[in-house]
């Protein structure tokens, strides 16, 4: 079926030297296409006519006046978390932690952030960093976007896991409490 197809596509494809084409079947039940007749007496089959489209040719997308600056640059290309680091661990904060945000340009006037704590909404500043309190322990995930003055996200940060570490009682470092280490002997 492939090869009738690629045949009929050759012979559509150069029409003055595929003038006629002619269909036969041999004594093998094979059908065979051929541009010679196999008798004299043979007639050329009937091809449906070729289809022919226009080439398509994109057309360039025109900006709103005032508008060609930010349609071609992003506002904010290389905004990144820098604190928390991924996989950063904090110790001893009383559940307090500062994410902080890089930007090549810094905040665009009208824009603002939100951050989320978790997967949920946890403030909207109008800066690159956001100042968490009460976080429990565990490990926590943060991100951040920047929306424009209508409401519109225009840059996002992955997010970023860390930890919060609180030293326990029960494992309290003996050097900092004064304690001296004891020994225990069981005879």
């Amino acid at each position: 079926m492939r090869a009738l197809a690629l045949i009929l596509m050759l012979m559509m494809a150069i029409p003055g030297l595929a003038q006629k084409i002619y269909k036969t079947v041999d004594e093998d039940g094979n059908v065979v296409y051929t541009d010679e007749p196999p008798t004299p007496d043979a007639e050329p089959m009937d091809l449906p006519p070729i289809t022919v489209a226009d080439p398509f040719t994109a057309q360039p997308t025109t900006a709103a006046p005032g508008d060609a600056d930010e349609a071609v640059v992003a506002p904010y290309p290389n905004l990144a978390m820098v604190s928390p680091a991924s996989e950063e661990h904090f110790w001893g904060t009383g559940g307090t932690f500062r994410a902080q945000l890089a930007a090549d340009s810094g905040l665009r006037p009208g824009d603002s952030v939100r951050f989320y704590l978790d997967g949920e909404l946890a403030g909207i500043v109008q800066d690159l960093w956001m100042e968490f309190t009460s976080v429990d322990r565990g490990e926590h995930k943060v991100r951040a976007e920047i929306v424009d003055g209508s409401g519109q996200v225009v840059a996002t940060t992955p997010e970023v896991t860390f930890f919060m570490r609180q030293h326990s009682i029960q494992h309290r470092n003996s050097r900092s409490s004064g304690d001296h280490a004891r020994s225990i002997h069981i005879r």
